[in-house]
């Protein structure tokens, strides 16, 4: 092709530089190409006008003397490829990699033949468009040679249009194969070679059509980084790198209207009062609106009684309308339900709704006093705004070189190292208790409540205040209602329904097995339920209700040592204090005795024996009452004689028989021998 000639004026104009940069450019540098040809006017070195070659020029200027010359302010590979004649299929033109191929040609193009530096122009045109120079030569051949540039290429048929990959050297049996290997290779477990061994293996078995490695190697990098991250790191990876996040407007809320919980682990080793090494973990409540945050420590792992002590810490400040939590174990207890529906003082089931705010804020709206417990959604970090507030909490803990830190590290030596000192900490006992760790890490949840925000995305009008002070000043203007230190403390206290029997009631504590619980109170209640409640943390006294109304403190009813004989007294004269106190009672309210038959032949004698032992009994009695008196003989004038009364009342008939002196008379007797017989 022959080369285009431009005069100075036109190569300022297109390099948009003044005519003095041009010659001074001239003269200093040079353009690779010029002449001098002869003019009729006159004018220029000897008479001659100078001309420099189009391909001297800059790429900028080239491409802009094509615009001007075709009347476009972009050319399109098409005008280019028609204005060249390079041979191309018109389907073609949509590949962005055959446009930058068809411009490289074009510039390769406009370089003379007859140039002597034509093979390193090329060369660097082509190396500008991320070829080499033999592939910008082979084109040029097939463009003089009027072939197609572009070799047609067998279509197996291997297209998978919703991944927007085609593949020309597979089949499409052999394509889905390859792609559902990619798919499940999770997390890269087996590498690419791999991978195409066991490919090219099956296709061979199968006779199937398959591409080269370098092949498979593009399929690889053309499926969607998406379907990647879905691939090794599931739905939770899509949120964290893909899904955007939402952006939440804390204004909109009102103080305790949504409550957030959350559990964490305080990644320090502090030793226990047995010398025993563990770590501790919080759980904790975060007012949305205002970001106070309440919370509760617990020893190595969380449980519900953890969730109801920070719980109990945040409803002082006010009743919450949305729990937000995990579905952890801990907070879908029994004891947590039981929590919520108590508050709400209705008597309401709480409604266990998952990933629906705008329900239950519906619901507030409508002046609905029932709290509602809400779900988050499984492994979803972004879920729960209090997250953030974990990250600064673990930074400012770190930022305390408190000893003993153990969370695992991605590098395996810096965690075998981190481990050495970590079992260093431990021999030389340097690491911090368990109460100094614990009140650490309540002084920077206090901290936290106490610090102002320097830049608060989800409300910028908080900017300079504390979380504690922006709580003050909402709750004037959103009253939230309270309820007083002892029907709270009350209200988490564990309840559990058992029934009286043995004057006791017996469940399984969580930590210290069975638990019985004993009052003489109970007695009266043998067979009914009851409503007991106790502190977990003080397994000595429960307290029992029956129709809400308190009975009695009830105390453990203690095992014993049977070799112990204090111990089994104790018991016994217990059970035995209980047996008569059921006596008495009993008697107190028997039924008037109904007259006996009497059907026994000695029914008299017994009787008459009774008498005289009363009657003996009354004289002696008498008898003491006369001694102290100064008498010493009891006369018939003060009573007579008992035994004489007696003998009269039930033998009037009976003759007195003749006493004989070696016998001594059955009913005579004087008051010294009554003595003597006693």
């Amino acid at each position: 092709m022959s080369e285009t000639w431009l005069s100075p004026e036109e190569v300022t104009e297109l390099e948009n530089v003044t005519k003095r940069t041009f010659y001074k450019h001239l003269k200093v540098r040079g353009y690779k190409i010029t002449r001098y040809i002869e003019s009729e006017k006159g004018g220029g070195k000897n008479g001659k006008k100078l001309e420099i070659a189009l391909s001297s020029l800059s790429r900028g200027a080239q491409n802009r003397y094509l615009q001007k010359k075709y009347n476009r302010t972009e050319l399109t590979p098409q005008e280019l490829a028609e204005h060249f004649k390079i041979n191309i299929p018109p389907e073609k033109f949509k590949d962005p990699r055959m446009q930058s191929k068809i411009r490289m040609i074009a510039h390769c193009l406009l370089i003379p033949e007859e140039a002597g530096d034509r093979s390193a122009q090329i060369k660097e045109i082509a190396e500008s468009y991320g070829y080499n120079q033999a592939t910008a030569y082979r084109y040029l051949k097939r463009v003089k040679s009027g072939e197609p540039i572009t070799k047609p290429t067998k279509n197996y048929g291997a297209n998978f249009a919703d991944l927007g990959i085609t593949l020309r050297a597979w089949d499409e049996r052999a394509g889905r194969m390859a792609i559902e290997q990619i798919m499940g290779n999770k997390r890269r477990h087996q590498d690419g070679l791999t991978l195409y061994t066991y490919i090219k293996d099956t296709a061979e078995a199968e006779h199937l059509k398959i591409g080269t490695y370098a092949s498979f190697m593009q399929l690889t990098k053309k499926i969607q980084p998406a379907l990647k991250t879905f691939r090794d790191k599931g739905r939770q990876g899509l949120r964290q790198d893909v899904i955007p996040g939402m952006r939440r407007d804390a204004t909109a809320y009102r103080p305790m209207e949504w409550l957030i919980g959350d559990q964490h682990k305080a990644d320090y080793y502090a030793i226990d009062s047995n010398g025993k090494v563990a770590t501790l973990e919080l759980f904790c409540w975060m007012d949305f609106r205002t970001q106070m945050v309440w919370g509760a420590i617990s020893y190595k792992n969380y449980n519900r009684y953890t969730v109801g002590q920070a719980l109990l810490n945040a409803v002082r400040w006010g009743l919450p309308s949305v729990c937000y939590t995990d579905q952890g174990k801990p907070e879908k207890s029994k004891y947590i339900t039981q929590l919520i529906e108590q508050l709400t003082g209705l008597g309401i089931k709480t409604e266990s709704l998952r990933h629906d705010l705008s329900t239950s804020s519906s619901r507030v709206a409508q002046g609905l006093s029932a709290i509602h417990h809400i779900e988050a959604e499984g492994r979803h970090p972004q879920a729960k705004p209090i997250e953030g507030f974990f990250g600064i909490f673990d930074r400012r803990l770190k930022n305390a070189q408190i000893p003993g830190y153990c969370k695992r590290l991605p590098d395996s030596r810096e965690s075998e190292l981190q481990q050495k000192q970590l079992n260093q900490l431990i021999k030389t006992s340097q690491l911090w208790s368990v109460p100094d760790m614990s009140a650490k890490l309540i002084s920077e949840l206090t901290r936290w409540n106490e610090h102002a925000f320097k830049k608060r995305d989800s409300a910028q009008e908080d900017n300079g205040r504390s979380p504690l002070e922006i709580y003050t000043e909402e709750i004037k203007r959103h009253p939230v209602a309270t309820l007083s230190d002892d029907t709270l403390e009350y209200i988490f206290l564990p309840k559990r329904d058992l029934m009286i029997r043995r004057c006791q009631v017996a469940f399984q504590h969580e930590w210290l097995g069975k638990r019985v619980y004993y009052d003489r109170a109970l007695a009266d209640y043998q067979g009914m339920m009851a409503e007991v409640r106790y502190d977990p943390f003080d397994p000595w006294r429960v307290w029992i209700f029956v129709e809400r109304k308190l009975i009695c403190e009830a105390e453990e009813w203690e095992m014993i040592n049977p070799k112990i004989s204090a111990q089994v007294e104790e018991k016994r004269t217990e059970q035995k204090a209980l047996a008569d106190q059921i006596k008495t009672l009993y008697q107190k309210y028997l039924p008037p005795k109904a007259p006996v038959r009497k059907i026994n032949r000695h029914e008299k004698e017994a009787r008459d024996v009774k008498k005289v032992v009363e009657l003996r009994i009354r004289k002696t009695s008498l008898e003491k009452q006369m001694e102290e008196q100064g008498e010493t003989k009891i006369s018939v004038q003060a009573g007579g004689d008992p035994l004489e009364e007696f003998r009269k009342q039930f033998h009037p008939g009976a003759r007195k028989p003749e006493e004989p002196q070696e016998y001594k008379p059955l009913f005579k007797l004087s008051m010294k021998q009554l003595q003597e017989e006693d």
